[in-house]
Order: C-alpha cells, then structure tokens, then sequence
C-alpha cells in the first residue's frame, strides 16, 4: 500500500478539510495517509485516526521563522518512507517540505493550489509572506513533480502560465447524494429554532475569516433584514471574525433575526435549512460550499471574484463587491420576491445535475489512480 504524507489540515472544518476527509475517510481506501497539521488538532481528526492513519501536530512557521526549516528535515529525515508528499498550500512562501523532500526521501511532491489569492491580514505578516513566495518561488517549482489544482485558475495563480499545460485540476469531490435536499431535516430544525417554513433563511457557510469578506456580508445581512420581515440569517462556521461577526448583530438590533450555528459535522443539514446562500469573497480557488449547495438545489448569489468554474448550474449568480452592498440586497430581495424557492422538487433535481458534471466522490479512486501513477 503507497503512503501519503499531507501537508497540511488546518482546524477549521473548510472546504479543504472536507475534501480530504471526503476522498480518504468516506472513499479511497487503497492508500495509507499520514496528515501534518500545524495546530493542536486538525478537523476531522478522530475519524483519521480511525482509519489508522497518523496526524502529526507541527509548530507553524509564524511561530519559529529561522528554525522551521530544520523541523520540517528533522522530521522527514525520521519520517521518509513516503511514496507521495502532498502540499496543500496558496502561497508559494512554504517551500520546505518540497525542499527536503527531495532530498531526503524517494517521494514524489504534489503541489496542490488551493486558491486564487493567499490570506491577507492587514499587518507585517503579509508582507513577509509576499517577500518569502517570490524569494521560494523557484524552490517549489523546481521540487514538484506533480502540479495540483482546484481550478485552472487557482493553478496559474501559484504556479504561473508558464506552467499552465502541467497543471492536473482535481475536482473538489463531495458525497453528491449526501447534499439532496432533505424536507424533513429541513422542518425539522427549522422547529428546533422556531423558524416556520413560510420564512425565508438567507445563509453564509464557511470559515469567518478576512478572505470572506465578512463586514460586507454583514452589511447585506443588516440591509435585507430592514426591507424584508420574512427572512432569518444563518450563519455557518467559525474563525477569527466570528466575535466581529457577533458584535456587528447586536450593535444592529439583529439578535432576533441571525443564528450562529458555529462549525457543524452535518453541514448539508443546513444547505436544506437554507433558501439562498450569499459568499461575497475577495478571492477563492475553487470553494466546495458552492458545489455542495448547488448539489442540494440552493440559490447562491457569490463574488465575481470567485472562479466561473463554479457554475455547474443556473443557481449561480455572480456579482460584483467593488460596487457596494446594494446590488446584493436587490438581487436577494428579487430572487425572494420572484422564484420559485418553495418548489422542493426542482431543488432535489439539481442533484442529479451535480453528479453529471463529475464531482461525485465515487469517481475519486480512478481519478486518483490516474494522478497517483
């Protein structure tokens, strides 16, 4: 059996996560995976576990900048009898496990290109990581073997055209049938919260961090709720603007009127709770939330930041964040105004359409097969 190490699951229970936890915990079974995070714990790392692979907890670079380079070897130099060393990466400013990996064991690297942009803080730490991508650039590129990504988009940004006829676009894979809109679930909790069906539920599913726009999420919550009683805001997942987040509805009067559901194990619960999903961000490479969203039949109005490869149906609307919130409440305010959200039916037929388009996981041990040569 050919090993894996992956490199790296963050905490957060994202689109990432997911994907991996989707193709080597719910499918592929043919490989061993061992998982290098760099927090405590990565998400989903109980069910890892239980499929007997390692995970592997690491001090993130940020917090030893001149001895990272030397974990990293010492710990291939101990670890080294991988067939695959697989980096998950949007930034070109990590290079070491490409580096040594070349040197120290017979694997073949993967470089996987995870997005569009690399996340930006607003402080000295972007700059540095702008400085460390182009000064490490050559040393990623020239250790790859294998050039990944979830969109050709994606892989161009990290790699550049130059490199564009190498680059392998994997799919973000998800458990097609597992996102069918579900009416029962969806009466069910939509009790639980006292929310009756003939109320309207605006969502935003995803990590709560500077890359998803989330002020400007905000305001659209807080525009849409003043011109239209008959609408409730969910809001799925965690990170480091959920306390912002959280604020920014008290200050507004909107506690009655947004849940926090905080990171949730049974996400595609909350796609058949929801009558349209907003995701505003500045940048993605390729996000699973609107594939799995369009898998239950859930209308998604989303950034034109976002790659067009993310329509695999009529669902999707792309609109501009450069032009104000404005555009986004008229847009949501006529799809709640004018379609046909309540017709439950056509919402399960986009199922079918999802796994048409070859985004169902039950593809992903060929498509393995075919990149893991």
């Amino acid at each position: 059996m050919k090993k894996i190490l992956l490199v790296s699951l963050s905490k957060n229970f994202g689109g990432i996560e997911r994907l991996f936890h989707n193709l080597f915990v719910n499918n592929v079974k043919d490989y061993h995976l061992d998982i290098i995070t760099f927090h405590a714990k990565c998400a989903y790392q109980e069910d890892f576990e239980n499929e007997g692979y390692n995970v592997y907890s690491l001090p993130p670079r940020s917090k030893m900048k001149f001895a990272f380079s030397k974990v990293v070897k010492q710990f291939l130099r101990e670890h080294n009898d991988y067939d695959y060393i697989w980096v998950n990466t949007a930034s070109t400013s990590m290079y070491e496990f490409q580096y040594w990996g070349k040197r120290l064991t017979n694997a073949k690297i993967i470089t996987h290109s995870h997005g569009t942009e690399s996340e930006k803080n607003g402080n000295i730490s972007d700059l540095i990581n702008n400085i460390l991508a182009k000064l490490n650039y050559k040393k990623v590129i020239k250790n790859t073997d294998l050039f990944l990504a979830c969109s050709k988009k994606a892989g161009i940004a990290l790699f550049g055209k130059k490199y564009q006829d190498k680059i392998i676009v994997l799919n973000n894979l998800i458990d097609v049938p597992k996102f069918a809109f579900n009416n029962s679930i969806r009466f069910d909790i939509r009790e639980k919260l006292n929310i009756s069906d003939n109320k309207f539920v605006v969502s935003m599913i995803g990590r709560l961090s500077n890359q998803k726009n989330i002020p400007f999420a905000m305001e659209i919550i807080k525009e849409v709720a003043k011109s239209n009683d008959n609408v409730a805001f969910f809001v799925t997942g965690d990170g480091e603007l959920k306390s912002f987040a959280e604020n920014f509805v008290k200050e507004h009067s909107l506690c009655d009127k947004v849940v926090f559901t905080g990171n949730v194990l049974n996400v595609q619960d909350y796609y058949s709770v929801s009558d349209i999903l907003i995701m505003p961000s500045f940048f993605e490479g390729f996000p699973l939330t609107i594939v799995e969203a369009q898998s239950n039949g859930l209308q998604c109005v989303i950034s034109d930041k976002i790659t067009i490869e993310t329509k695999l149906s009529d669902l999707v609307e792309f609109l501009p964040i450069t032009n104000g919130t404005k555009i986004w409440v008229d847009k949501i305010n006529h799809i709640l105004e004018n379609s046909d959200l309540k017709d439950f039916d056509k919402r399960k037929s986009y199922n079918i359409i999802v796994a048409e388009k070859k985004f169902d996981i039950k593809d992903a041990t060929s498509l393995l097969k075919e990149i893991l040569n």
